[in-house]
């Protein structure tokens, strides 16, 4: 109803949920890859364990990226 899924991608490294759907959201779920080739301009880690281990492998896969990429723990 706010349609504040448009624009939102969701990327996730497990091979079992790609190409699925989150409840509520007709936006499949990509993998690394595919962010790789196609990167956003803002990236929010949904992770409190693992968001600054996720963030040091995406900066690792993609290291001249111009994403602005937040954590949790950013906030907190």
């Amino acid at each position: 109803m706010l349609e504040i899924h448009k624009g939102i991608r969701f990327f996730d490294d497990n091979p079992g949920i790609h190409g699925h759907y989150f409840d509520g959201f007709h936006v499949p779920v990509e993998n690394m890859s595919e962010l790789v080739r196609k990167p956003v301009t803002h990236l929010l880690i949904l992770s409190f364990q693992f968001g600054e281990k996720i963030r040091e492998n995406i900066n690792k896969i993609i290291p001249e990226h111009n994403m602005m990429i937040r954590c949790f723990t950013d906030f907190y």
